[in-house]
């Protein structure tokens, strides 16, 4: 479908920041609901792809075919809605997903060709969506974006893209980085910014 091909990759990235996000957590359920111009569109190979982009990452070989009947075998509700609203771009794909009874929610387009990631639960931003990112949680408080390129810096991580939202007390920023951010790093960021908040995830071409 033209109109919604353009949104596949999107779509398989969005899935997969679910799961890098619930990490080993179990995942109950997932919504996926299309905002805007998606809606009403065939959207259903879309939400499959996002269950395949959720799946990659715990089983390995999920596909189109096998997506729908293994997450069914793993407990996990999957839903589709549609709303013809779209607040602040022309077509929006929203992730709702719960895992032991939190409730999250990310939300994703595509401007000029190129996937963008514009929030996360109450956060709005707007930052390329693609290799390698970490994201940070955090109270609201001068000197963190800081103390994260401090560290990024010390170890050689160069920065491309920074985007923050805020909301009331908290805040979150989502970085785009040129390689993974180790594992000791992201626990050494996350102990001086005072958060357990934090991944470092990535999203394969």
């Amino acid at each position: 479908d033209a109109d919604t091909e353009p949104f596949v990759v999107l779509a398989e990235r969005m899935g997969s920041l679910v799961q890098q996000t619930v990490g080993n957590h179990p995942l109950n359920k997932l919504d996926v609901s299309y905002c805007g111009g998606l809606a009403g569109k065939g959207t259903k190979l879309l939400t499959v792809t996002a269950v395949v982009g959720y799946l990659k990452n715990v089983i390995g070989g999920a596909n189109i075919i096998n997506a729908l009947p293994v997450a069914k075998s793993k407990g996990i509700e999957i839903t589709e809605s549609s709303s013809e609203v779209s607040k602040d771009y022309a077509s929006v794909i929203e992730m709702k997903f719960t895992s032991e009874g939190v409730t999250h929610s990310i939300r994703g387009t595509v401007i000029g060709g190129q996937n963008r990631l514009v929030g996360f639960d109450a956060f709005s931003f707007d930052i390329p969506f693609y290799g390698h990112m970490m994201f940070v949680g955090y109270e609201d408080a001068p000197g963190v974006i800081g103390i994260v390129g401090n560290n990024l810096g010390k170890a050689g991580i160069n920065v491309g893209q920074m985007s923050v939202g805020r909301s009331g007390k908290m805040a979150m920023m989502f970085l785009t980085v040129d390689r993974q951010v180790p594992a000791e790093l992201v626990s050494k960021i996350a102990s001086e910014v005072g958060t357990d908040d934090i991944r470092s995830v990535r999203f394969l071409e």
